[in-house]
């Protein structure tokens, strides 16, 4: 790229911060709990709507105008489930974020001793990290409002596909057994978004949040890293392995700027560089 070839006719040398990669354990116990609350919803919605269906199938049958009841009854379970999502959403973004800034933290600040008092910079740069940061908690405000969203979406998005399936088999005059079957497939899909979600963006705020703090302490540039953990890597990305960018804006890629994990099912990662 451009920036790296005029790197290399100043002759600049970069040295690696230890790179810090997401924790596991925080990823596990963020989905564990986004699924039992997904798990929760699927099995309550799921069961008055097989109710209701399995005391209107008759009339279904029979191409029979549906009474108002039905859709009330599924209305409101709806309604309620919308407003538990909402409810909890803020909760679980922000201890989610916490934690993930928990170990953020701890993980730079041993990188930044590993250092070995570079220019005597060590001492200086641990001082300075230990202060709290408005650019860190601007950066993870962003994200806990990210996820709050992706959290109240899974009802609306389930809703909708729910609505659909169940219009159909109104309308086909279908029986019970063809409405369960289409019911168990949206399920599955809402189920896994939970381990979606939970993966990307514990890759993606990692990255944010270690940029965030490497920017605050004056790193101006970090290196994008390529994972070879996906089964089908983006090829844009492996081509941008080890490829230094600016950190407060970006690698560009695809023709805009990201950062590692960024994309969906992106694992790609950044390490912080610091010139010599």
């Amino acid at each position: 790229t451009l920036l790296n070839l005029m790197m290399k006719m100043t002759n600049k040398k970069y040295v690696e911060l230890a790179t810090i990669r997401p924790n596991l354990a925080v990823e596990i116990k963020y989905r564990r709990a986004l699924s039992k609350i997904i798990k929760m919803m699927v099995d309550d919605i799921n069961a008055k709507i097989v109710k209701e269906y399995s005391t209107q199938e008759p009339k279904i049958a029979m191409d029979e105008n549906i009474p108002q009841e039905f859709n009330t009854v599924i209305g409101k379970v709806f309604d309620y489930w919308h407003k538990a999502f909402d409810s909890i959403s803020g909760v679980f973004a922000k201890t989610f974020i916490d934690a993930v800034d928990n170990h953020n933290y701890v993980q730079n600040l041993g990188a930044i001793k590993k250092l070995n008092n570079i220019d005597n910079l060590t001492e200086n740069l641990t001082v300075r990290f230990s202060k709290e940061s408005k650019q860190v908690l601007e950066t993870k405000q962003a994200i806990i409002q990210e996820q709050i969203n992706l959290i109240t979406e899974i009802p609306v998005k389930y809703k909708s596909q729910v609505n659909q399936s169940v219009f159909e088999a109104i309308t086909r005059g279908r029986d019970m057994k063809f409405l369960r079957q289409e019911l168990e497939q949206i399920n599955t899909v809402t189920k896994n978004r939970a381990k979606l979600i939970a993966k990307n963006q514990i890759d993606y705020a990692t990255g944010v949040i270690n940029l965030a703090r490497a920017s605050d302490l004056g790193f101006t540039h970090s290196k994008w890293k390529h994972s070879s953990a996906s089964k089908v890597p983006r090829k844009s990305h492996k081509e941008a392995n080890n490829q230094i960018f600016e950190t407060a804006k970006g690698c560009l890629i695809d023709g805009e700027y990201i950062v590692p994990g960024q994309k969906i099912n992106c694992n790609c990662y950044t390490v912080v560089v610091m010139e010599i």
